[in-house]
């Protein structure tokens, strides 16, 4: 049987390189495009140590992205679904949580650099300047709805259907335009 190979939603649109307008300090963001996350919803789930409203906490290496009340979007870099999967039936086997894999389903893309709150503030009600490493919010980015984490200052990671990833893609190059960015 042949291996399963994900395509990015954004296979047809990602160019590498620079674009837009560069400021006094140079080019202000820098997007790309985060791929091999495996990822799922967890739903129902009584986590105590889990993060709080607007929240993230990691454990080893498994991001729990608060999105709801009682509902969490499980993240790894280094896991793949099946494994991300068996970790979180184990830790929650004495709930009645349901898991969902949402590895094949979901679009993330990195926004970083100086401008990041600036871009995403175009299109968000959420306030981005108030967002500190480790706050994640479910809401709208110009007409898509979105999971936003802060990873760190300088960095947020952007969450979206992968139906809508190519327009969220176009959406962020448009607005980032006039602060300068990358494309890495």
């Amino acid at each position: 049987m042949a291996d399963r190979q994900g395509r990015s939603a954004l296979e047809r649109h990602y160019e590498r390189g620079s674009f837009g307008a560069a400021g006094d300090d140079g080019l202000a963001l820098v997007l790309s495009e985060r791929r091999g996350l495996a990822m799922a919803q967890v739903n129902g789930a009584p986590l105590e140590g889990g993060p709080g409203v607007m929240g993230c906490v990691t454990e080893g290496d498994v991001s729990l992205l608060w999105t709801g009340p009682g509902q969490w979007f499980a993240v790894s870099a280094s896991l793949d679904a099946d494994a991300l999967l068996a970790k979180l039936q184990e830790r929650l086997s004495s709930t009645q949580a349901t898991l969902s894999d949402l590895s094949h389903a979901r679009t993330v893309l990195r926004v970083s650099g100086a401008a990041w709150r600036d871009l995403l503030a175009k299109g968000c009600p959420a306030d981005m300047d108030a967002m500190i490493p480790g706050d994640c919010v479910a809401s709208l980015l110009s007409h898509f709805t979105v999971i936003i984490h802060c990873v760190s200052d300088n960095s947020a990671d952007v969450y979206v259907f992968r139906s809508f990833g190519a327009s969220l893609w176009e959406w962020l190059q448009g607005g980032a335009a006039e602060f300068g960015y990358t494309v890495e």
